[in-house]
Formats: structure tokens, sequence, C-alpha cells
């Protein structure tokens, strides 16, 4: 019998085994490295777009139950809006920087928290993609090449793209725990199908997408049923992805019943207003265009808004996208059985950005680039699967290698210089018009980011030139359709406009400037437009019972009040000012504006009754000093005014004071009564007989005034 030879492995040598291990081990490492690298100079981005707006929830400010309770009971932009989103465990995630972790308002622990949900990612790709495409290479690049992939930086460098990070972790998560669960016995089995329910809970509760992780599930025992597949394998996975499937919709319907109508507008996805087969039609165009940025994204913009995208018509581009999605369809159908991995990733891809399609039914947009953070991972995969394919038809075995490092390495550095972008909102909107130059919300943030980006307003004349861009690519669209928006804003900037030539160029006493007044008659047409589409729209959703007090209208015309005013049109003036303070009573504002035309007209003594049913209706104590201001300037001074605690105050002992009291008291009375608030016009009238002696007549008005 032969001996037995035994060959003892020299110290540091573990064989061709071992070091795949350690390269294995070595890979989630290195590629969160590359990761870091690329995402480097993004930490000190700021709070740009929706980050802003989710920094001002109070509900993040404080670790307390009753902020939690708050959290799990209202939507997710509660209290600043309504979108029929339910994200509480994204909100908490915020509240988890700011209170927690003290970050507050600065910004890079909240980009801290986002890479390393990331870099937790690309780990969770590569040890997905290893299992299921079983080479390593392949599967270095498929995690490196998304990793660093720049369409990520709508998710990753963008703070408030952390409900893409919780859910990519939530569905990657929990087919991994699925797969481990099916080759494990004993106790480790159900401790993996626990730790798929918790992923799923994750996943639901911070975006919708996550209850894709059920067809990611159900897609991998299709795709490899006769090798791999088990009924029983598949029903325990569905049992552990029930509990936090029932708890959400449950708690979710709960929440949007308590809530407002979520209202898609028509200028950020312009399919709600298209017919079914023109929305479906372009939404499979939109599929080809996101495709064409996984290949190629040289141009990025985190808004595709009203006129970016063109409704399909039958274009040579519709049609190229068209059968750029179709072909791809086909490809995947063909590869099914000798490349099922391929098969299997191209259908992930699709799976996981249905909900988002619009295919199914329309989403709060037409397209935006974080809605791709789980699909490119599919989509890049297949890629990369069809570069070993093709690489495998040549003669040069490293053809693949070398095509795939230099796209890992453009990739990172286009990452690289896209974070920069989001610096700020200027930086931001500065990018956008160039990258997506027919979005009116791209020339409307660029031209708010140039007036806010200066105290001195130095970048005026820019601001203005782009919200022209903006309007004119609204100015197309019907009343019901538009927003007043942009030509309030717009209207703004003309107004400073004009106010900044009249000092500039104005001498005490002289005309106004030609350059003032074409400005503000400008802001009055503008002014004019967005009073119309206010009036065109619908009301908003609440109550039936509730009083909606239209306050946009309110400050339109009270803002329209002050352009007729600096055209000395003070009739008109008066005339919006009126329909100011009859759409809002409560606003001071509106009572100023009367006081101020009636003043330009004259009629001092009218502006001083004006100002005193401001101050009775809305309890602004602010509007008596213009009172005393216009007492001071006229000639019977003499009783209308008496010393007051810090500065002289109207004499209701004055004859001529009182006359104007009771007036005021009598049209205050009367907005009251408008108001189905006849108990307390009585009331405003019994008190004023009482203490000023004023008399009315039947009507409620007064019976004696100088008005």
């Amino acid at each position: 019998m032969a001996a037995k030879t035994t060959v003892q492995a020299k110290p540091g040598n573990l064989g061709a085994g071992g070091r795949a291990r350690r390269w294995e081990a070595w890979a989630p490492l290195a590629l969160g490295a590359l990761a870091l690298l690329a995402y480097s100079n993004s930490f000190h981005a700021g709070f740009t777009l929706d980050s802003a707006v989710l920094l001002r929830e109070k509900q993040i400010y404080e670790a307390t139950l009753q902020n939690v309770a708050l959290i799990f009971q209202h939507t997710y932009w509660w209290p600043t809006g309504e979108s029929g989103l339910y994200r509480p465990l994204t909100i908490l995630s915020f509240l988890f920087n700011y209170a927690v972790l003290g970050n507050e308002s600065s910004p890079e622990g909240y980009h801290w928290i986002n890479f390393l949900l990331h870099a937790f990612n690309i780990a969770l790709a590569f040890a997905l993609t290893r299992r299921l495409v079983r080479r390593f290479l392949p599967s270095v690049f498929i995690a490196g090449l998304w990793g660093v992939h720049p369409l990520l930086t709508d998710s990753v460098t963008n703070i408030a793209g952390r409900a893409d990070l919780l859910t990519g972790f939530s569905v990657m998560g929990g087919l991994m725990a699925y797969l481990k669960a099916k080759e494990s016995r004993g106790w480790r089995r159900p401790a993996w199908l626990g730790c798929l329910c918790a992923a799923t809970f994750v996943g639901v509760f911070s975006k919708e997408v996550g209850v894709t992780v059920i067809g990611a599930i159900t897609l991998y025992e299709l795709t490899w049923w006769k090798e791999r597949g088990r009924m029983r394998d598949l029903a325990e996975g569905t049992i552990a992805v029930l509990p936090p499937f029932a708890l959400f919709f449950y708690q979710r319907a709960a929440v949007l019943a308590a809530s407002p109508a979520a209202v898609f507008p028509f200028l950020d996805n312009p399919l709600v207003g298209a017919g079914f087969a023109v929305a479906r039609l372009t939404a499979v165009k939109i599929m080809g265009l996101y495709l064409m940025l996984v290949l190629w994204p040289a141009r990025l913009s985190s808004d595709y808004s009203y006129q970016q995208i063109a409704l399909s018509s039958g274009t040579p581009g519709d049609w190229i996208a068209w059968v750029a999605v179709c072909g791809l369809g086909a490809v995947l159908c063909l590869v099914r059985r000798r490349k099922p991995e391929m098969f299997f990733f191209g259908l992930f891809a699709f799976g996981t950005f249905l909900p988002a399609s619009n295919l199914l039914f329309p989403i709060g947009t037409i397209m935006a680039e974080r809605l791709l953070y789980l699909p490119a991972y599919g989509l890049i995969a297949c890629l990369v699967l069809a570069v070993y394919w093709i690489g495998a038809q040549t003669p040069f075995r490293l053809l693949p290698t070398f095509v795939l490092v230099v796209a890992l390495a453009g990739c990172a550095l286009r990452t690289w210089a896209r974070n920069p972008d989001w610096t700020n909102d200027l930086t931001l909107a500065e990018s956008e018009v160039l990258a997506v130059p027919r979005s009116y919300k791209a020339h409307l943030m660029l031209s708010r980011a140039l007036y806010d980006a200066d105290a001195q307003h130095s970048g005026l004349e820019r601001a203005i030139s782009e919200g022209e861009r903006s309007v004119a690519l609204l100015n197309g669209l019907p009343d019901s359709g538009n927003t007043w928006l942009a030509y309030r804003q717009l209207a703004g900037y003309y107004l400073l406009r004009g106010d900044v030539l009249q000092r500039a160029t104005s001498a005490p006493g002289s005309s106004t400037p030609e350059g003032s007044k074409q400005a503000w008659e400008r802001a009055t047409q503008l002014l004019s437009r967005g009073i119309s589409i206010l009036e065109a729209s619908p009301p908003a959703p609440g109550p039936a019972d509730a009083v909606v007090v239209p306050i946009d209208s309110a400050e339109a015309w009270q803002t329209l009040s002050g352009a007729w005013l600096r055209l000395q049109e003070p009739g008109r003036a008066y005339e919006a000012a009126i329909r100011a303070r009859d759409l809002n009573p409560a606003s001071p504002e509106s009572y100023r504006s009367m006081g101020a035309a009636l003043r330009a007209s004259g009629r001092d003594e009218d502006a001083i009754i004006a100002l005193m049913e401001g101050e009775m209706l809305t309890g602004d104590v602010s509007l008596s000093p213009e009172v005393v201001k216009i007492y001071r300037s006229r000639r019977d001074t003499a009783c209308t005014l008496t010393p007051g605690a810090t500065e002289p105050e109207p004499n209701p002992g004055c004859p001529v004071v009182r006359t104007h009291i009771c007036a005021a008291v009598a049209g205050a009375a009367g907005v009251q009564v408008q108001l189905h608030r006849r108990g307390e016009a009585e009331v405003m009238l019994n008190r004023a007989a009482e203490r000023y002696g004023c008399s009315f007549d039947s009507s409620g008005k007064a019976a004696q005034t100088a008005r």
C-alpha cells in the first residue's frame, strides 16, 4: 500500500481558495474607498431643493416620543405640503441627524449618513451579484460602476435622496436575506427570514418602492426555478414580508384618509393631462431617455418639468426611444435560457422602476434621476454582462476589463464633477438650465437663486431675464393649467427694478423715469395674468365645511395695488386693495394699501377710516402710527392727537376722531356681516355706541360720518 504524501503549505501560502476568499473580503472595502473618492467633494454641499424643505419640519428638532408619534401619524411633507407620500422612517432618519447627532443645519453629518448607507448598499450589491453571477470580476465591475455612476448623485449627494438609499438597502438586503434563508437549515433559516421581514419594514416605511422586494424574490424563483426553485421557499418568503406589508398599507391608508387629497400638478408631470395612449407612449419614451443617461450621463438634472419633455407624437426621437426599450425587452427574452442572470437583472430593473414609471398610474414627476437608484443596478449589471459576452467573442480576452476600467474611471470622474452642482441652489440652477433648457422650473429656480444670492440684488437683471424665459415657456398654457408663482416672482423683480431706477435717477419733485414706468407696467401685466390663473385654478382640497381663505389671490391683488400706485393710478390701486381686503380681511397689509391709495387720491379722511377699520378687524396696532402720520399732515390737528405711552395716539375725545372711529366701526361691522359673523358685528356696533356715542341706522351704517 502506497504511503500517503502530505504537502505542508508554506507559511502565508493560503492556496487559490484562500486568495479568492481574501479578494472577496477586500472587494467591498475597495469599492467603498473608490466611492468615497468619487464623493469626496460632496460633504459640504448645502440643503438644496427638497432638502431645505425637510429641514423646516419641526418634528425633527427634538428626539421625543411626541415627535416620533407625529412622524408616524402624518404624511411625508407635513406640515409644509401634501403629495400623498408616507415615509416615516425617512423623516425619522433626519430626526436622528438633527436631534440625536446634533447636526441641525450643518450638512456634513447628513451627507455622511447618506454616503455610509450608499457604501453599505455597494457591499450588498457586490455580495448579491457574486451569488447570482458567480464570477468575481464581473461582480466587482457591476457593484463598482453602480456605486460611482453619476446618475446616483441625485440620491446620494442630494440629502433628500435618503429615501432611495434606505429602500435600496431594503430591496437588495431583503433579497440577500431570502437567498441566505434558502440555503440555511435549523434556527438560521427563520433568523434569515426575520431579517427579510425587518428589511421589508425598513423599505416600505422609507419609500413606496420598497414593496418591490416581493417582486424581486418572485423573479429570482421564476428565473432559476428548474435549478434552484422551491415552492416552499417562495411561500415562506412571502409570509415573511406580509406583516410589514399589512402594517404599512393599514397605517398609510389611515394617515392619507386624514390628510388632504394629493394633487399632481400638470407642470410637474404633463402626463396627468394627456390621454391614456399618449401618456403611456410618452412613459415608454422616457424609459428610453433613462437608458441613454445610464450609457452617457453627460447632462444631468434634478428637474424635467414642463416643457423639457414633449409628449409623444411619433417623431424620429420617439421611435428611437420606443425601439430601444422594446429591443432591450426582446434581447432579455432571447437570452432567458442561455443567460438567466442577464434576464434577471433586466427584469429587476424594470420591476423596481415600474411603480414610478407612470405606466400604471401618474406620479408627481414626469422624470427624475433619483427614481433610477435601484433600477440602475439592474441596467448596469446587464451592460457589464453584455461587455463580457462581446469580449468572449473576440480574441482580445482583456478587452472587457479594459473597457470597464475606463468606464469605471469615467463614471467616478463625472460623479466628482457633478457633486459641486449641489453646493447651493444657485450652482444647482446654473447646471439645470444647461442640461434642461426647456424646463420652466429650471429657469424659475435660477431666477430666484440669482435674486437671493446677493442682498444688494446685483444679479437682478439676469434674474429678470431668466424669469422671462420661464414665463415664455408657460405663456401658451391655459390659465387652468398654469402656475401663478412664476408670474408673481417675476413681477416682484420688475417692481424692484422700477424702484431702483427711480431712486437712482430721480431728484425730489422730478418726473418718474421711463425705465421705471416700463418696469412697473410689465409688473401689472404679469400680476394680472397671475390673478387670472388663480381665479381659474380649482379650490384647494380640504373639508367641505372649512372656510378657505384665498391668501394667494389676496396677495396678488395687494401687490397689484402697489404697482398701480407706483404708476400714479390711485383709483385702480384702491380697487385692487379692496379686492385684496375682501379676499383676506384678516390681513393688515390690505388696509395699508387702501390707505395709501386713498391718500394718493387726496382722500385723507377716508384713508384714516380705512386704517382704523383694519386695526379693528386685524388687531394690528402698527396701523395706528400711520393714522397718526395722516393727522399730523392735516391742518386741523389741534385735538386729533393725544400723548401716548411712547408716541402720540388718536384722541377719541376729539369730535373729528370720534366721527372717523364711528365710520370705521360701521365699515368693520359690514365686513363681519360679509363673513357671516353677524353676532360679532352687533357687538362692535353696540360697543361703539356705548363708548363713543356713535349712532347707526338700521343697516349698520354710521348716521353721521365724515366719510
